[in-house]
């Protein structure tokens, strides 16, 4: 999976599209271009609405952001730019081993009031082998409760990426090698 499975979904998010930033290495030069993606989106914006634009249309992503901007208390994901980076950079690996990229801030809901329990930094609600392994979160630096919540709702999680590497290595692509076998 990957920007094929889900055409825009990158460029919705304002993620740079040079494949070449994604690298650890280039952090700070991905940050600088989504920082310009992001600056020029706002702008944009603005400037549709301070002349009148009456067919703008709200992104979907921002009654999210709202709240969030308001002081809403609900669980974040990503809290520096470090972490931020990692996150990219362990996306980035696990995808050049050919399973799925991970999502984003994936939420955790109640399954009974539907309630916002917590966001996990990337997740894979499927497995990182689609129906042949458990949902699986990569958490950094979170609270007890988020890590509790992934854990109640059947996610396997790692709160490094190196302990999300050696699974990797070790659990899914073994396990890989051993059925081709």
């Amino acid at each position: 999976m990957g920007q094929s499975s889900f055409p825009g979904a990158l460029e919705s998010q304002w993620i740079p599209l040079d494949k070449n930033l994604w690298k650890v290495k280039n952090y700070l030069d991905f940050l600088e271009a989504r920082r310009t993606l992001l600056a020029e989106a706002a702008n944009t914006f603005l400037n549709e609405l301070l002349h009148g634009d009456e067919s703008v249309e709200l992104p979907e992503e921002l009654p999210a952001l709202v709240p969030a901007l308001a002081g809403d208390s609900r669980p974040a994901s990503v809290a520096t730019d470090e972490e931020e980076g990692e996150i990219v950079a362990c996306r980035a690996w696990v995808e050049e081993r050919g399973l799925p990229e991970g999502e984003l801030g994936y939420e955790v809901r109640d399954p009974s009031t539907g309630e916002l329990v917590a966001m996990l930094d990337v997740a894979w609600p499927n497995g990182l082998q689609v129906g042949l392994s458990q949902p699986v979160a990569l958490l950094i630096d979170e609270e007890r409760e988020t890590l509790d919540a992934a854990n109640q709702a059947g996610f396997r999680y790692f709160t490094t990426v190196e302990r999300l590497k050696q699974y990797v290595e070790t659990e899914v692509l073994a396990g890989d090698l051993a059925r081709a076998g």
